[in-house]
């Protein structure tokens, strides 16, 4: 797996504490290369991105958790976990960022609900949508982003 890198980005308003314009206008740019597009956004203070493929959200990334230390915390389907952990386990930026409050590779949330995924790890027991997460570092630049999301075109 990664080493996360030593210095930080800072990618995080020092009013708002959420991720600055500048750089969610940067990934909107990178995924719109490869066909992903983000859902339109409700407000400065929206929690995640919506990323969508082909009509469809594939990937929730974090408005705020992890941009002062250069990471950026992606969350997909749970039902892709595996292939995709396979698929990204030589990249060095990217790790998994299993749950820290339960026993379990899988995180939730009640804002995750494209992915109908209540009920779908047993240790979870929030009611809310499970997900696996990631953790991309991006201090050096963004191209483990882009290839994060070159792997997850394989699996949807």
């Amino acid at each position: 797996m990664s080493v996360i890198s030593n210095k930080s980005r800072n990618m995080r308003s020092p009013d708002s504490k959420f991720i600055l314009a500048s750089i969610e206008h940067k990934i909107i740019n990178i995924l719109s290369k490869s066909g992903y597009s983000i859902e339109d956004i409700k407000g400065e203070t929206t929690k995640e991105l919506r990323v969508t493929f082909k009509g469809n959200v594939v990937a929730y990334i974090s408005r705020k958790i992890g941009l002062a230390k250069g990471l950026f915390h992606i969350s997909i389907n749970p039902r892709l976990a595996l292939q995709q952990d396979e698929l990204i386990k030589e990249i060095n930026a990217i790790t998994l960022n299993p749950n820290k409050r339960a026993p379990s590779r899988f995180i939730s949330s009640s804002n995750y609900d494209a992915f109908n995924s209540r009920n779908f790890c047993p240790n979870l027991t929030s009611n809310e949508h499970a997900s696996a997460s990631y953790k991309i570092d991006v201090n050096e630049n963004f191209l483990p982003l882009n290839q994060f999301f070159i792997q997850l075109e394989k699996l949807i």
